[in-house]
């Protein structure tokens, strides 16, 4: 709508609301909308009975008692893979906490870029020179790396410590 538009339907609702200031509705065109709203229910007889009220809140209270018992017991669920991954020297790679539980894997051993290693959960020295570091995945059943493991030089070369 243009600006014109918009004037000229301002300038016609003004005209229109200072010819009706004056009209009302006639005794009987008020006596039957006053019936009308007479014969409408008032709010309280549309009210449940209590009985009705008190079963609903037994049906809250046992879907809350469900809610919580689950939230308490995803708590309390333990993660053996996990400890098992970082006595092996893994780390856990973030996001991979809500996958099925790692009942097999394998160790694979790759080169990433350095700049990969912030999203497998690895902070990076500023003064880092190497492009690329040597590390071992662990894969599991499913075929997603679960876990991260950073290959030092020494055991590249096969020398022990």
């Amino acid at each position: 709508m243009t600006e014109q538009q918009q004037r000229a339907l301002a300038a016609g609702l003004e005209a229109l609301a200072a010819t009706t200031t004056s009209a009302s509705a006639s005794a009987r065109v008020e006596d039957a909308v006053m019936a009308e709203f007479a014969r409408i229910p008032s709010p309280q007889s549309h009210a449940r009975p209590a009985a009705s009220n008190a079963v609903w809140r037994a049906i809250a209270a046992m879907l809350m008692l469900a809610c919580a018992s689950g939230i308490w017991l995803a708590q309390r669920h333990t993660r053996p893979a996990a400890a098992a991954m970082q006595q092996a020297g893994f780390l856990e790679i973030p996001g991979t906490g809500y996958l099925p539980p790692l009942e097999s894997a394998a160790i694979v051993r790759v080169s990433l870029p350095v700049t990969t290693l912030p999203s497998y959960g690895i902070q990076i020295a500023p003064d880092m020179t190497t492009e690329s570091v040597d590390a071992d995945l662990l894969i599991a059943q499913d075929g997603l790396a679960r876990g991260i493991r950073l290959v030092n030089d020494l055991q590249r070369s096969g020398s022990t410590p």
